[in-house]
């Protein structure tokens, strides 16, 4: 795997980052959600489709970390498919999603000064 991406934050990515350093635990900016889907998808298409989605789409891979040199910036990771071959069904697919860091939060390291981030 090469090296990640690594851009500056867009105004609005800024202005979320600071929001985020001041309350970390606020859920305002969380959406969860839950369906049921019957028949279950096939994993291994389940699998593929988020893969693709992933290439197509390169916020959805990307983390916001703090840089002391250029304060928060967003890194973009390379494409790995997702692995999900040991799949029994559409659940343990989405684990793999998981696993394979699709579900990831922002790393802000502790005592972060707010001032660099803005």
């Amino acid at each position: 795997m090469g090296r990640p991406d690594i851009r500056p934050l867009s105004v609005g990515q800024q202005s979320l980052w600071l929001l985020h350093a001041a309350t970390p635990d606020s859920p305002a900016y969380n959406d969860a959600a839950a369906v049921t889907v019957d028949p279950p998808p096939d994993a291994a298409a389940l699998a593929a489709a988020v893969t693709a989605l992933l290439r197509r789409h390169d916020l959805l891979r990307s983390r916001f970390v703090a840089d002391p040199a250029e304060g928060a910036v967003r890194v973009v990771d390379a494409v790995e498919a997702v692995d999900a071959a040991g799949a029994a069904d559409a659940v343990d697919a989405v684990d793999a999603v998981g696993a394979a860091g699709v579900l990831r939060s922002v790393e802000l390291p502790a005592g972060a000064d707010l001032a660099a981030a803005a």
